[in-house]
């Protein structure tokens, strides 16, 4: 078994999987989200609208009633 310095290895008992002494905490780095929205109908597909900030109830009306057709 080939082994690094990130990754730990620990011998546990049989039925203590989700025991939290056995468990090792995660380190999440970096990341981020990407929303993307977009639409598809009857009349085919619409565009796609890439969302940078969190969306409220005001910017998805403004951005479904600005840009999606009745």
């Amino acid at each position: 078994m080939v082994t690094s310095a990130s990754v730990r290895c620990t011998r546990q008992p049989e039925n203590q999987r989700f025991n939290v002494w056995y468990q090792v905490p995660a380190v999440k780095r970096g990341g981020g989200i990407v929303m993307i929205l977009g639409y598809f109908s009857r009349n085919g597909e619409g565009p796609l609208f890439k969302i940078d900030r969190t969306v409220t109830s005001i910017k998805y009306d403004s951005i479904i009633t600005d840009n999606m057709p009745l």
